[in-house]
């Protein structure tokens, strides 16, 4: 089988600084992100990689958003304030 390698090429793959991943191939994880983590996921279940942190993988349940407007805005307000909280409590253990 192909892999990502046989289709990017090292090259192609350096700009992209976050990554993520379904489940795939060991071959494939290891290679987009330096882990084989990828080919032990469960079902509905991805991981990122996020180079600029230096963060290794954090696993996260991709899923579709909703079709209607303001749906899809309560989404994102609950998103965002779930953002800032975290930003919050991780500003705060950093003045300690």
């Amino acid at each position: 089988t192909k892999t990502f390698e046989n289709y990017l090429g090292k090259p192609n793959l350096a700009p992209f600084g976050a990554r993520a991943a379904l489940h795939m191939a060991k071959e494939d994880s290891q290679y987009l992100l330096n882990e084989v983590t990828a080919s032990t996921l469960k079902d509905k279940r991805a991981i990122l990689l996020d180079d600029e942190q230096s963060t290794l993988l954090e696993k996260f349940k991709p899923y579709v958003l909703p079709s209607k407007r303001d749906e899809r805005a309560e989404v994102f307000k609950q998103y965002a304030a779930r953002l800032q909280s975290a930003l919050n409590k991780k500003d705060g253990e950093s003045k300690s």
